[in-house]
């Protein structure tokens, strides 16, 4: 069975580069060419400019940009974590972003509580003591940092410093793989 899966993958592999042979042939032979955007020459003087990609802006816009393995998984991480998704019982994830750094990874999270979870107030506050509420919003960014590692799988909690936001306010941060809430009991009445 494994000298199967060999032939298997080799002859996948021969017919996937024969394939490639082929379409660089027939465009060779077809005359189909263009240079690459990044290869286009610049006009000569007295020479109009070529018609830009965005007219509406300036040329700068219409260079091209090849985003590194970092940089495109993070901008895939934070378009997949814009929209409202359930985490648990206690909360939605209105929004998740991250940017990648040469230090680590710099995330955002802002959670939105669901009607069971009534500790938290307007201005970072919460209605209950704060031990009560840290296993919570623990919680909510153990389940974020499980869909980081799904684009980062080597990422270490040390390698991240993310903003904890509950309905948009800042209550802390989660940096050095720890949480620290920023935010504030209420005052008893």
């Amino acid at each position: 069975m494994d000298k199967l899966t060999t032939l298997h993958s080799r002859v996948s592999l021969w017919l996937a580069l024969a394939g490639c042979a082929v379409s660089l042939a027939a465009g060779a032979a077809l005359g189909i060419s263009r240079p690459a955007r990044a290869q286009t020459p610049e006009p000569e003087k007295g020479e109009a400019a070529p018609p830009s990609e965005y007219p509406y802006l300036t040329a700068r816009y219409g260079e091209a940009y090849i985003p590194s393995v970092a940089e495109w998984q993070a901008m895939r991480l934070t378009a997949l974590g814009a929209s409202t998704t359930r985490l648990d019982e206690h909360f939605n994830r209105q929004h998740v972003t991250c940017f990648a750094t040469p230090k680590g990874l710099l995330m955002t999270l802002d959670l939105v509580p669901l009607p069971g979870w009534s500790y938290y107030q307007a201005g970072g506050r919460f209605s209950a003591p704060l031990d009560k509420v840290t296993p919570d919003l623990e919680k909510a960014v153990e389940k974020t940092l499980r869909f980081t590692r799904s684009f980062f799988g080597e990422v270490r909690d040390p390698d991240i410093s993310l903003r904890l936001f509950i309905n948009s306010e800042f209550v802390g941060a989660f940096e050095g793989g720890k949480l620290s809430l920023k935010a504030e009991e209420a005052p008893q009445k």
